[in-house]
């Protein structure tokens, strides 16, 4: 004996709130980030490298991609400039300086095999690696 069809209500899903992160307002607007905006973010961390800011940010973003940009930043190259905005962010807040977050991001780590979390940030795998070995920074955890 066949069970007759039941009808459920359709339930409605809250909506997830938006949270911004105050050093991403420019960057997280649209898919795309301004070039401008990319190169004061890049700015910060070449004052404070023995590294040129063109050799700096060659290191992220390829310079074939940079030159192609013209005024917005293709998607790829946006994605890797949001991961270092929110990288300095979260650092930031955990180092209470911008100067000492971007000292940190910017040097060699044992829990990255040598490598800096700023050079993480090429990809999203080594971004969610330097996002969790600042937390565990943050939340006091051994690293």
């Amino acid at each position: 004996m066949a069970h007759p069809a039941v009808s459920l209500p359709a339930r409605k899903t809250p909506p997830v709130p938006q949270r911004k992160i105050r050093s991403l307002h420019l960057l997280s607007t649209s898919p795309t980030a301004s070039k401008a905006a990319a190169t004061r973010l890049f700015q910060k961390f070449a004052a404070r490298s023995p590294l040129p800011l063109g050799k700096l940010r060659a290191e992220l973003i390829p310079d074939s991609s940079w030159k192609r940009a013209e005024q917005a930043l293709r998607p790829t190259a946006a994605q890797t400039v949001a991961r270092l905005a929110n990288s300095l962010a979260f650092s930031t807040r955990t180092w209470q300086s911008e100067a000492d977050a971007i000292d940190w991001l910017l040097a060699p780590h044992i829990q990255l095999g040598g490598a800096t979390p700023f050079s993480m940030l090429r990809t999203e795998t080594g971004g969610r690696l330097v996002e969790q070995l600042m937390a565990a920074l943050e939340y006091g955890f051994p690293v």
